[in-house]
């Protein structure tokens, strides 16, 4: 299988302009708006981490 990488500024304008969509889940699971800034923290981080690219491994 072939490696894909993905920048997160590029992922961040797709998700603005529409073109990548998050389902929601069908449970009633909600975060909370500081918990979902943690998490956008902590991909951004791991993200300085690893050269700016997140890899994609499709089993």
């Amino acid at each position: 299988m072939a490696e894909t990488y993905y920048f997160i500024k590029d992922l961040i304008n797709d998700l603005e302009r529409g073109r990548i969509r998050i389902m929601s889940f069908q449970r009633g699971f909600v975060w909370e708006p500081n918990r979902v800034s943690y998490f956008i923290d902590s991909i951004y981080r791991l993200s300085q981490k690893t050269g700016d690219r997140l890899y994609q491994s499709v089993n």
